[in-house]
């Protein structure tokens, strides 16, 4: 009995120093020592990044720790990025950012105004995400201009569960979309109250695949055909709240490196440019030069440092012919294709 108690005891303090050596790993690495039970923000923001801007009473944070006020000077333009990875950027080897790059184009373009570039991207975002966000946190920034970047978010959300849902809970509330907090059942305490065991979950897909339930239908859902209809209505609501407010909306379809197999991902970005041009609004074919070149990628989805200097070359000319002509008020040309 004596011998298995010390066997405990030991075991004991091996967790214990286990979990003060992850909770240390975890501090350095900025998640903090203690578990952070106050990052959910509303239903729709559970996952496991953080949901862009991080708000306070006085300013917010972007992504790139981009520190800004609600309040713009006199003479600023504020573009705001909206979209999942592809817009965060955060990926590429060079640790590049399209928003980061047109910034420093524009403002050298616009030397009497000061061009922020603010960057809202969230991994795993998708257009009813950044909807809730753009309604209810964006907006208070006051942006002239916001860049809509979605697609691949929105089709895969079909192939979660069974059935598909017009909030996308079918995926969303999967526990590979949830951040630890939100999870239920015994895996989800393992993974709420010990770091250890999330560094663990991470570093091992056996243990991986045990802690967390994986939801994915290779068959897809159900009611596959709703898909495009809870996108485009997604698309549509941006684009009202846009027009309620004056600020200018601009849509970009989404490159994909294998686009001219991937028939699905072709469509929604048709859907996209059919969507905007009904609602008289601006579209960027980005997919078409963009997905040419094997290059501008690091996966089928997410862009090289390649890629993203690319995207900002290819963004630029648009971009500042519509701060010119609906921002500045000044007569151009808009850049052919």
């Amino acid at each position: 009995m004596q011998k298995f108690l010390k066997y405990l005891f030991f075991l004991l303090f091996c967790l214990f120093v286990g979990e003060c050596t992850a909770r240390i790993v975890s501090y350095y690495m900025g998640y903090g020592f203690f578990a952070d039970n106050k990052r959910f923000i509303s239903p729709f923001f559970t996952g496991t990044d953080t949901p862009y801007p991080i708000l306070s009473k006085t300013h917010g944070v972007f992504v790139g720790n981009h520190k800004i006020s609600y309040d713009k000077e006199p003479d600023e333009i504020r573009l705001v990025f909206i979209g999942g990875s592809t817009t965060k950027n955060h990926t590429n080897l060079e640790n590049l950012k399209y928003s980061d790059e047109l910034s420093k184009i524009l403002n050298n373009h616009f030397r009497d105004n000061q061009i922020t570039c603010l960057n809202a991207g969230v991994d795993g975002f998708s257009s009813a995400h950044s909807l809730v966000n753009l309604s209810l946190r964006i907006i208070e920034f006051d942006p002239d201009i916001i860049v809509v970047h979605h697609n691949t978010n929105d089709r895969t959300s079909s192939q979660y569960g069974q059935v598909l849902m017009p909030d996308y809970a079918n995926k969303y509330l999967s526990d590979h979309f949830l951040g630890y907090k939100h999870r239920s059942g015994f895996n989800g305490f393992v993974l709420r109250y010990f770091k250890s065991a999330r560094i663990l979950f991470w570093g091992s897909k056996s243990i991986k695949s045990f802690l967390q339930n994986d939801s994915y239908n290779y068959n897809g859902v159900e009611n596959k055909e709703l898909g495009k209809k809870i996108f485009q209505r997604n698309l549509q609501s941006m684009i009202a709240i846009c027009k309620q407010f004056d600020i200018v909306p601009i849509f970009l379809t989404q490159p994909n490196k294998r686009i001219q197999t991937n028939f699905i991902h072709r469509e929604f970005n048709d859907l996209i440019i059919e969507t905007c041009e009904e609602e008289n609004v601006y579209v960027i074919n980005m997919a078409e030069k963009i997905s040419a070149n094997d290059l501008n990628f690091i996966d089928d989805y997410h862009y090289s440092g390649t890629g993203i200097l690319n995207i900002s070359k290819l963004l630029a000319p648009y971009i500042t012919t519509i701060i010119e002509r609906d921002i500045l008020n000044l007569s151009k040309i808009f850049p052919e294709n």
